[in-house]
């Protein structure tokens, strides 16, 4: 049997004159270094790292080697040295990476420049907002692109702006939601809250009930429930009432009624996972099962159509129709960066590639029957 490393080099050579793709993904060798490989197998970027993400649409990814993080361009070269404790991706939308350095938070841009200072105990990413949450001496509040306090440190907690344009905060022990300028939006009342979604509504608890609010700050479903999910771009969202999960829509009405052991909500899908009887499944906006309750665990589906699911004690992929993609016998299995192209798959120590009809790139089973079996 050929090692990894020899096969994934053959596949490549096999490509015959074929550039690599745009599209590059991580993948270890039998020594346990990280590089990238493109969908055909053929290796990108030369395994030397001890962890590798994947790329977003920055064309950056973090990369660690001897404990150091920094970034890597697509044709291999350092782009910001080593030398954090931990580097994150880019988020695309701020153009900057959150950065750890002697214990402290900060930011870097793609060109390597400290933008915000590591001196925060812990810090969010800007996302779809021009603020970002940072935590500092105990206490929490929003800092710009340029790196200036927007919002001082006074809250006890402090959520993300999201797109919404309010953000959830805790002050003596109870929640609220502030606006950019820092100022209350809606008073510190409930025991608990989540964020606005696209719904324009936000979870909240008050006396031991969850029920949701509009922008304003009044009440649009009322508190009847014993936990809330967020509607995050469905009509519906999940609802737990007398120990059992089913749906409601915006409107405060029972769509799908509560009877599974759990949850999880639509999202931009029209399928959500279920439990029943210990196995789960998905049900569609109709409440009507379609896939069985089988799988130990799953995964919400994501715009790759494709949810994880695991099955004893292995983890795969299923497509809508609930047809086993990546069959389930992998440790693990993730999505690298914002493409589906290639899936990563875990079997031991290492890392490989599938494609998303469930095709082997550039390693074989019989490497992971030889790893599992070392």
């Amino acid at each position: 049997m050929l090692p990894f490393a020899i096969l994934v080099l053959l596949a490549g050579h096999a490509s015959g004159q074929k550039k690599i793709s745009e599209k590059i993904f991580p993948f270890n060798d039998q020594y346990y270094k990280f590089g990238y490989m493109d969908i055909n197998g053929k290796i990108a970027i030369q395994p030397q790292f001890d962890w590798a993400e994947g790329f977003g649409e920055s064309g950056l990814a973090n990369v660690e080697q001897n404990g150091k993080w920094g970034h890597v361009n697509k044709q291999g070269k350092i782009a910001i040295q080593l030398h954090f404790d931990y580097a994150y991706n880019f988020c695309e939308s701020a153009g900057l990476a959150v950065v750890k350095q002697n214990g402290k938070y900060g930011y870097v841009n793609k060109q390597g420049e400290i933008v915000v200072l590591p001196q925060f105990d812990h810090i969010w990413g800007f996302g779809k907002s021009d603020l970002a949450g940072v935590k500092q001496n105990g206490k929490y509040g929003y800092v710009n692109k340029q790196g200036e306090i927007a919002i001082q440190p006074q809250f006890d907690y402090a959520g993300g702006f999201g797109g919404s344009g309010l953000a959830r905060v805790k002050q003596n022990g109870k929640w609220g939601f502030i606006n950019k300028q820092g100022e209350i939006a809606i008073q510190p009342q409930f025991d608990d809250a989540w964020g606005f979604d696209e719904s324009g509504l936000a979870g909240v608890k008050q006396n031991g009930k969850w029920g949701y609010i509009n922008k304003q700050g009044k009440i649009a479903i009322q508190p009847q429930f014993d936990e809330v999910g967020s509607f995050g771009g469905s009509d519906l969202a999940k609802v737990k009432q007398n120990g059992k999960y089913g749906f409601v829509n915006k409107q405060g009405k029972i769509a799908i009624q509560p009877q599974f052991d759990d949850a999880g909500g639509f999202g931009g899908s029209d399928l959500a996972k279920v439990e029943q009887n210990g196995k789960f499944g998905y049900v569609n906006k109709q409440g009507e099962i379609a896939i069985q309750p089988q799988f130990d665990d799953a995964d919400g589906f994501g715009e790759s159509g494709l949810a994880r699911v695991k099955q004893n004690g292995k983890f795969g992929y299923v497509n809508k129709q609930g047809e086993i993609i990546v069959q389930p016998q992998f440790d693990e299995v993730r999505m690298w960066g914002d493409s589906t192209d290639a899936l990563g798959v875990k079997f031991g120590e290492r890392w490989g590639l599938v494609s998303p009809d469930g095709e082997f790139i550039g390693f074989t089973l019989n490497d992971v029957y030889e790893e599992l079996n070392k």
